[in-house]
């Protein structure tokens, strides 16, 4: 379960915004008080331990270095903020997350952040045309492998929709991966890959 980041539109262009957003979020808060504790708090795309894999784990809960960011960013104290707009599809449980972030971005950063639900088929459009700032998205797994959520984000990937493309990351995942000679040195790849795009930050698990 993530939300999607539309790195091409303003403020979310902005590396330092989209971790101040990231690191401001209570997850563990949020499994909680909203999710009654069934989920996992998740810091990346891939889940831990599939297939034995771990991602990377590259960010905690950080209120004061969420602030800087957005301070380095140009709105202290959400001085200036533009706002964003979040759009989830028609669901009361995505509504529920939805407020929580809400707040949690309210307390920590000052920053208002907009809520709109969307029809499913609507909702879709919007994504696949990449006509919003942040949206909900969820992926599940087709087979239990990490390529199966890695390969989102190629440059040319049917579900990327966040602007993020790096020839380096789609080298490692279409070729550098597929052909190692073993398990550890392919997930060692994949570590690598998953840490380039989790420190660009096109999503917020």
């Amino acid at each position: 379960y993530y939300y999607l980041l539309n790195i091409n539109k303003a403020p979310l262009d902005d590396l330092r915004v989209r971790r101040a957003l990231s690191l401001s979020i209570d997850r563990d808060k949020l499994m909680r008080s909203v999710l009654h504790g069934v989920n996992l708090s998740a810091y990346s795309i891939t889940p831990p331990g599939t297939l034995g894999y771990q991602p990377p784990r590259l960010f905690e809960l950080d209120g004061n270095a969420a602030k800087q960011e957005l301070a380095a960013a140009g709105y202290p104290n959400g001085e200036g903020w533009p706002g964003i707009e979040l759009v989830y599809n028609t669901s009361e449980s995505h509504r529920k997350v939805a407020v929580a972030l809400q707040q949690m971005w309210k307390d920590a950063l000052n920053i208002e952040v907009t809520l709109t639900n969307q029809e499913w088929k609507v909702y879709l459009d919007s994504v696949d045309q990449m006509n919003f700032q942040m949206a909900r998205r969820g992926w599940i797994g087709d087979y239990v492998d990490p390529n199966n959520f890695l390969d989102l984000f190629l440059c040319d990937g049917g579900n990327n929709s966040t602007g993020f493309c790096d020839p380096e990351y789609d080298e490692m995942i279409l070729r550098q991966a597929p052909n190692a000679r073993s398990r550890e040195e392919r997930y060692r790849l994949f570590h690598r890959a998953e840490t380039m795009l989790m420190e660009q930050m096109p999503i917020i698990p």
